[in-house]
């Protein structure tokens, strides 16, 4: 199961109840809901067994997510990211339909809910996704990503409950110095960041902006490349908020020589990967400076500790940093908090080879770990498999 989730108020509730009667009783589990203390728990039954999770935060948008398996047993997900898990067990099951109900448990607060306070759930829920099958890690790591999108996971393994959200595209428009907004069958976008056609520097303005990502209740992150910042735009709003740079080039931790990208992952953390200064900066709001997690602080090079004009960057469900390390030809795979980094794709000389690369300017992952790399000088995607990388 998966699904978004806002509390407005602390203490128990359910999210998600089952039962064999419409009031909620007869047969009835509660397999994801709140303790008297606010923490998110997952719930397995016969034997019974639980995985307790942290308080979630007040008015946050926060994704949650459970797996299970007779082999693997009930994991518990907070954000992407796994809080907890059962060994292996069965999970118990009725020999007839279930019905669902989300935020209540109607008549059935004598249910089977272990350590969750059976009752009203006072908040917003949204994207419930019901699958037939175990997701992986990354797979649940994905559904993160945008709460109002498709997650690619949709393969008639699915149920789906949508409340409202509307899938959409941003694009950085680079000389009109905008970002610019696409919905679905759209014909023309709409201006959602800058203004077209007028550079500046101003917090309603951007300059060069090189790339954007939307973060999961919509606020854009935008590289606002020739002002040398990253600005996150909240949805709707007229001017951006500097998350990271100090608007002039530099070498320094507090400033972004110059940045093709900008990522943010599930806690907020921006990484940008500065192209002058051969590193990559990781930036925690509202942080004034960043921290360095790869290359060196300003000596850009080819050894296994540096970078050389790095361009973008992504990371994976444990934290690793993956760079496009473009003047290197090779993508760098930086484990959570090494000091040196170690090639997984290219060798290090240009080439049209299918192991080489000759200035890599994008990468992505897929649902089933391939990378994805924007071979830039030899006109051509590469896909690589990294699942034994």
């Amino acid at each position: 199961m998966s699904l978004w989730v806002q509390r407005t108020s602390t203490g128990g509730g359910t999210l998600v109840h089952y039962s064999v009667q419409t009031n909620g009783q007869g047969w009835c589990t509660v397999p994801i809901g709140f303790s008297s203390a606010g923490n998110i728990i997952a719930t397995a039954w016969a034997p019974n067994n639980q995985v307790t999770g942290p308080v979630l935060s007040i008015n946050t948008w926060t994704h949650i997510a459970t797996t299970y398996s007779r082999t693997r047993g009930l994991t518990l997900y907070v954000n992407g990211t796994s809080v907890g898990n059962t060994a292996p067990q069965p999970n118990d099951a009725p020999g007839t339909p279930v019905i669902l109900t989300l935020g209540n448990s109607q008549g059935g607060g004598g249910c089977n809910s272990q350590s969750i306070v059976p009752g009203t759930f006072y908040g917003y829920l949204d994207e419930f996704r019901v699958y037939s099958r175990e997701l992986s890690a990354t797979e649940v790591y994905a559904l993160t990503k945008d709460k109002t999108c498709s997650d690619g996971i949709m393969n008639g393994d699915e149920s789906d409950i949508d409340c409202g959200g509307s899938c959409l595209a941003c694009a950085a428009d680079t000389n009109n110095h905008r970002i610019q907004k696409w919905l679905p069958g759209a014909s023309s976008g709409t201006t959602a960041a800058g203004v077209t056609g007028s550079s500046g520097s101003n917090l309603h303005q951007l300059n060069n902006p090189q790339s954007v990502v939307v973060d999961s209740v919509g606020n854009i992150y935008i590289s606002d490349g020739n002002n040398y910042r990253v600005l996150q735009w909240p949805l709707g709003a007229s001017y951006g908020i500097v998350v990271a740079g100090h608007g002039v080039t530099g070498t320094s931790l507090h400033n972004i020589g110059y940045a093709a990208d900008a990522k943010v992952d599930p806690s907020g953390n921006i990484y940008v990967p500065d192209w002058y200064n051969g590193r990559v900066l990781k930036w925690t709001p509202p942080s004034s400076s960043g921290t360095l997690v790869a290359g060196q602080i300003s000596n850009s090079g080819s050894n296994a500790d540096q970078l050389n004009q790095p361009s973008h960057v992504i990371f994976d469900s444990v934290g690793n940093i993956y760079v496009c390390d473009a003047a290197n030809n090779r993508i760098q795979r930086w484990v959570n908090g090494s000091s040196t980094g170690s090639t997984i794709v290219g060798t290090g000389t240009a080439g049209l080879g299918s192991n080489q690369l000759n200035h890599p300017y994008g990468i992505t992952f897929d649902l089933f770990n391939n990378l994805y790399v924007a071979d830039c000088h030899n006109n051509r995607i590469q896909r690589f498999n990294l699942t034994h990388a």
